[in-house]
């Protein structure tokens, strides 16, 4: 009788830990995905700022008070995307493939930041002076960049869903607008 309820409880042993793991597997794979859904609406909300940057640029439409704000309702989006809705890891199996712990978010506030201040100036009636010029043909430069890095044919570059790929990127993007010096 004993024989007989050790071998059920090991097999007990056996399913449940067999459950375990599909269940820590499921739970991964969840996770990938969700990584991936938000790298993919990341990355999109942020051609969207490019492209409708880019193009008041062009048509020198962001020098006016109404052309920065566009600008800087599309950075607002993508500042509160980040913050709400970026999938946090909690290292059970895997830490996170796509999101190096050291991502610097307050990147992403800083260039909001930089474009409110813009903003506020021009709403006030005041000229963007030459430094402001530049940074703002800066900040084209590199998002024309960023854009050919992160699509190629209007279509997310794969590597990006590569280890740390999606992290470096953006430091590197952020690292060159020295956005620093423009909050001093």
């Amino acid at each position: 009788m004993k024989s007989k309820l050790t071998k059920i409880s090991f097999i007990v042993l056996i399913f449940l830990i067999f459950m375990l793991s599909v269940q820590c597997l499921l739970f991964v794979k969840q996770q990938r995905k969700n990584e991936e859904h938000f790298v993919n609406n990341f990355c999109s909300y942020f051609l969207v700022f490019s492209d409708r940057f880019c193009t008041n640029v062009d048509t020198e439409y962001i020098f006016t008070a109404e052309g920065m704000k566009i600008c800087l309702d599309e950075i607002t989006r993508i500042d509160n995307y980040f913050a709400t809705e970026r999938p946090y890891t909690v290292n059970f199996l895997s830490s996170s493939t796509i999101f190096a712990p050291d991502f610097d978010a307050l990147s992403l506030g800083e260039l909001q930041r930089c474009i409110s201040a813009l903003t506020k100036r021009l709403n006030d009636g005041y000229n963007l002076e030459t430094t402001d010029v530049e940074w703002i043909h800066l900040l084209y430069k590199e998002l024309k960049l960023l854009r050919s890095t992160l699509y190629s044919e209007n279509t997310l570059n794969s590597d990006f869903l590569k280890p740390d790929r999606f992290t470096n990127v953006f430091q590197e993007f952020f690292s060159n607008l020295v956005l620093d010096d423009r909050l001093q």
